[in-house]
């Protein structure tokens, strides 16, 4: 997971942030920092409704 974020700064951000720039690879990860940490609190929401439905359809059987 973490090596496939970190190609995707690579690939994508890093080069956006050279052509404006601000290069420099803190600020590359820094974007990957917060990339990560939102698409994990998404996936933990995400699995939270999940868990919470399944209660509640097998409270309701």
């Amino acid at each position: 997971m973490i090596f496939s974020l970190l190609r995707i700064v690579l690939v994508f951000i890093y080069p956006i942030l050279r052509r404006t720039k601000i290069a420099s690879l803190s600020t590359a990860f820094k974007m990957m920092k917060k990339i990560f940490l939102f698409l994990r609190s998404r996936s933990k929401n995400e699995q939270f409704y999940i868990e919470k439905s399944v209660n509640n359809n097998l409270q309701s059987i």
